[in-house]
């Protein structure tokens, strides 16, 4: 299936890194001047404000003597009366003198913004609500350490190494670190969703994204549009300005087909690619995407994984990554961008379903509290679910994240859109942390789904559009009934993950074994007995729950090491601290 497609070169991989300041002690550089020794090819220096990128990279900048702007994503300026119009920095400049703050409420796509207004001094930090570019911010007592990855900030070696060992304790949990944190003390992502301000003469002061569109006209227009249109206009929005095949990671489910159905109604003489990750050729997830592409006739890879694949996959994958996570999800996905490496610039997803149109198990343990409640009050009703307390506002009873407070004022009136909103308001780095492996391969991860117009319209549906007794994420489904028949419709989701077999069982063990070994400073907070005891429960009891955790300390152990250890990728560690800031920023004091 697959030697029929044609190898493509790659696109450079996003690259970004700076700083800012609290007092003057940048010297700005000669006009059209580079820092010879810099690791990244190309920066620029304005007041307290310091920026390095790599210019082969597909990002927008803008610099002029009030301004310095960088945009890394596809981005929009949605109009007053809902249109999306692609944005560059030197609009975004343009927008932000005429409206302030308010500019960045009007913004839509996959992105990561950063804008230093030298008149004021000040830096703003903004993200699109899922997260899906890296942003990341480190705090000393100079200043700020901001890029689209952790470890160039670490090794400038300004910042404090030491790891959050509350972010460690839910991570080994959860398998996610809490939203709004990194694994490292000193370094936090910049808030989805929101823009971050800092100021010389005040601490930080966060001012949120406008939930709502422009105008109610617009609210409007997005909430009487049909979802099918809505999903259209983002997947035009995405690849209009872009050439060649188009890559689809397609695991057979409802979301990936969706988005695979609608591009090839929408673009029926570009050329499809997709890619699958599997275990068997028994594995339901091969078997729906292998019925999905014959459906659509893509040219369809698929890439069938065995326990023994994983060792080196794990490695490359915890070299990579900056936030580790999702047990054994990101080895494979590893393994699968790096089978699409140079078939495809553009690799679509269908993430952000699962949140938008109630496809999480908590969901519908909330649609049956719902239910319970209606049909009568002297049940005993549920009052937790693992994540998740539930609080009273209002006449409502909403969930939102232990250790949250709600929002005062909502703009979901439905339950399963108010855990929705409560879900994004509290989002972690998943998405992103998806998009900064895929451009280590060369590949820029899109995800329609995540358009902030679905987002609305998902937010201002009922509970009934979305699930039922028998079925979740229904108006998805609804979506694409002309498009694909109703075998693939209809079909159940099988979760894609490894077997849980013997073979998976002897090499997390050997994993766990090579670990109480290691000589690196350990993560966990049981220290090297954790890895001992996860062995032998493996052995006498290997439920999904120990094989869970045991991938959880695995993986954090590593990526430390990989982290912390001067792995590939890093600054290089013979110019750092005071020397480098001297070299390539030309700092004075």
């Amino acid at each position: 299936m697959g030697d029929t497609m044609q190898p493509l070169q790659t696109i450079a991989p996003v690259r970004f890194f700076g700083g800012w300041l609290k007092d003057d002690r940048w010297q700005r550089p000669p006009p059209g001047s580079r820092c010879t020794r810099s690791p990244l090819k190309a920066s620029v220096a304005l007041r307290n404000f310091y920026l390095e990128y790599d210019p082969a990279s597909p990002l927008s900048i803008f610099v002029d003597q009030n301004f310095v702007s960088l945009i890394d994503g596809p981005t929009f300026y949605m109009t007053r009366e809902g249109a999306s119009i692609p944005l560059k920095s030197v609009e975004l400049i343009e927008i932000f003198q005429r409206d302030g703050l308010s500019a960045f409420g009007d913004l839509d796509g996959q992105f990561s913004i950063i804008l230093y207004d030298a008149r004021i001094d000040t830096v703003h930090f903004a993200r699109d609500h899922f997260g899906t570019r890296p942003l990341f911010v480190g705090k000393s007592e100079e200043g700020l350490w901001f890029g689209d990855r952790q470890r160039d900030i670490l090794a400038l070696g300004k910042l404090d190494r030491a790891l959050d060992q509350p972010a460690i304790s839910h991570f080994l949990r959860r398998s996610w670190p809490l939203g709004g944190t990194t694994l490292l003390a000193a370094i936090h992502p910049s808030k989805p969703g929101a823009v971050e301000v800092y100021r010389q003469q005040e601490p930080c002061c966060l001012h949120l994204i406008a939930r709502s569109l422009t105008t109610e006209r617009a609210n409007a227009r997005v909430i009487n549009s049909n979802l099918r249109s809505l999903i259209e206009e983002s997947l035009r929005s995405l690849l209009v300005s872009t050439a060649g095949p188009i890559g689809i990671s397609l695991s057979g489910g409802i979301d990936s087909t969706a988005v695979a159905a609608i591009t090839r109604y929408l673009f029926p003489q570009r050329e499809l690619r997709t890619f699958t990750v599997g275990f068997g050729d028994d594995d339901p997830e091969i078997l729906g995407a292998r019925t999905v592409s014959k459906h659509l006739g893509t040219i369809h890879r698929e890439l069938l994984v065995t326990a023994a694949d994983l060792e080196r996959s794990l490695d490359r994958a915890l070299s990579i990554l900056e936030i580790p996570g999702g047990h054994d999800e990101f080895p494979c996905l590893e393994m699968l961008w790096r089978l699409a490496q140079g078939h495809c610039e553009v690799l679509l997803s269908g993430n952000g379903a699962d949140t938008l149109f109630a496809g999480m198990s908590v969901y519908r343990f909330i649609w049956w509290r719902a239910r319970i409640r209606q049909m009568s009050r002297y049940l005993v009703r549920p009052t937790s679910y693992p994540g998740f307390e539930f609080i009273e506002c209002g006449s409502r009873t909403s969930p939102v994240h232990h250790g949250e407070r709600p929002l005062a004022q909502s703009v979901a009136p439905y339950r399963l859109s108010r855990a929705t909103e409560r879900t994004l308001d509290h989002w972690d780095e998943r998405l992103s942390v998806q998009s900064g492996l895929a451009r280590h391969y060369g590949l820029e991860l899109l995800m329609p789904l995540c358009s902030r117009k679905i987002i609305y319209k998902a937010l201002a549906s009922r509970d009934s559009l979305k699930m039922s007794l028998r079925q979740n994420k229904r108006m998805l489904r609804q979506a694409i009934t002309d498009l694909v028949p109703e075998r693939i419709l209809l079909r159940k989701k099988g979760v894609q993950q490894l077997r849980y077999d013997g073979e998976m069982v002897r090499f997390l063990c050997n994993q766990l074994n090579v670990l109480s070994e290691t000589d690196h400073p350990i993560v966990h907070p049981r220290g090297k007995i954790a890895f001992s005891d996860l062995a032998d429960r493996l052995l006498r009891s290997p439920d999904r729950p120990t094989i869970h955790e045991a991938w959880n300390a695995i993986s954090v152990q590593k990526w430390a090491a990989h982290i912390f250890g001067g792995s590939e990728g890093f600054v290089d560690p013979s110019i750092r601290g005071d020397a480098y800031l001297a070299d390539v920023c030309g700092r004075v004091r």
